[in-house]
């Protein structure tokens, strides 16, 4: 069995992460929206059918409905109904969805939070740490704003590591007649 290739997508809060995965599969798996809604690591990998697992930061992991999936990733949720109790996103490392597309038999998405606000260090920390598994970057770039200082910062400290980073410039659709101007 072929190995699959492990994809991050990266990039700052809001630049549509999510969104750019949803069109690769060419579905809408993950919830999207205008403000940050990633806020746990999650790895969308080949399945014979939809399942999702949590994997807590003690290592453990629990199946979970894959509707759960989206109630975890959104902002505002911070716990959900397990198995034997109420679980805190607090103590979530890792979401794992499992589905059955063609795709997901040649490659890993790992959907990060992104680079987040001073406000949010925590993002950032789990964004950098899902980076390490990578086989390449999708650093995927908003065209309504202008590259921050540390995108450029960590753009570069990936590509003296040797990682291959491939940019995307999402959103850019918003701006059909400012297409020059980007």
């Amino acid at each position: 069995q072929e190995i699959p290739l492990k994809i991050a997508f990266v990039g700052e809060y809001s630049a549509g992460k999510s969104s750019v995965i949803n069109s690769i599969l060419g579905e809408e798996l993950l919830p999207t929206h205008d403000i940050p809604t990633t806020k746990i690591v999650t790895i969308l990998q080949y399945g014979r059918e939809p399942r999702a697992e949590i994997e807590l930061k003690d290592g453990s992991r629990i199946s979970i409905a894959p509707e759960e999936l989206k109630n975890i990733k959104h902002e505002g949720k911070t716990d959900i109904e397990g198995p034997s109790g109420k679980i805190s996103t607090e103590d979530i490392k890792r979401l794992y969805f499992y589905y059955p597309s063609e795709r997901l038999a040649r490659l890993q998405l790992i959907d990060t939070p992104g680079f987040s606000t001073a406000d949010k260090p925590e993002d950032t920390e789990k964004t950098l740490e899902a980076l390490k598994e990578a086989d390449v970057l999708l650093w995927i770039f908003d065209a309504s704003s202008a590259i921050r200082e540390s995108s450029k910062e960590r753009i570069t400290e990936q590509l003296e590591k040797g990682i291959n980073i491939i940019g995307i410039i999402n959103k850019a659709d918003s701006y059909n007649d400012d297409l020059d101007k980007l």
